[in-house]
């Protein structure tokens, strides 16, 4: 047997920072509920505004927000 042993190939000695590994990392996509004056989430043009009924309604493509207001 001869006693030649690979060594472990060196390390830089550095590890990457919080905000790398922040950065790096990918977070799933929030799937956020519509909001009156928010975006449209069907066109992105449109501003989302109530309607009679209370139910937000874009007025550039006609998406409906499901749901309703109650007193």
């Amino acid at each position: 047997m001869s006693g030649s042993r690979q060594s472990a190939p060196a390390r830089s000695g550095k590890r990457p920072s919080r905000r790398a590994a922040k950065r790096k990392a990918k977070k799933p996509p929030v799937c956020r509920a519509p909001r009156f004056g928010g975006r449209c989430p069907q066109c992105k043009k449109g501003r989302l505004d109530y309607d009679g009924l209370l139910i937000l309604h874009c007025p550039l493509c006609g998406y409906s927000a499901g749901g309703g207001g109650f007193t």
